[in-house]
């Protein structure tokens, strides 16, 4: 999983790290009768602890995946955007086809229990 870079960012990344990595991983929650949930990317300070995979860097920036994200985000066209107006220093994924996730979302294999099922199709969350 090679994730491109939106042009906003390009020849600023670097910059924007100062040195840290880039952790792309994900999340998801059972509310209201189906799963929700979304990819998020964000500058870390350390390398996280296992359970990730190192991407191709991007403009000399060392990209850390979610293991079980990899395969995904590879066909699916992952890219990093900037974290947008209220969030302009942060990151962001983007899709090409995001499809893909909605399903990947689904899958309780995909998730290897992180994320419990809900017993007896109900979980109520806070």
């Amino acid at each position: 999983m090679n994730p491109r870079l939106d042009r906003s960012l390009e020849g600023s990344l670097a910059a924007r790290a100062a040195g840290r990595v880039i952790v792309i991983d994900a999340y998801r929650n059972w509310n209201c009768g189906t799963w929700i949930g979304d990819l998020t990317a964000r500058f870390g300070a350390e390398p996280p602890d296992g359970g990730f995979v190192e991407a191709e860097p991007v403009e000399g920036v060392r990209v850390l995946v979610r293991a079980n994200l990899a395969r995904l985000l590879g066909e699916a066209g992952a890219s990093l955007h900037g974290g947008g107006l209220f969030r302009r220093s942060g990151l962001r994924v983007q899709l090409d086809r995001p499809e893909l996730w909605i399903s990947w979302l689904e899958q309780p294999t995909a998730w290897r229990a992180a994320t419990p099922e809900p017993a007896g199709g109900t979980r109520f969350t806070r």
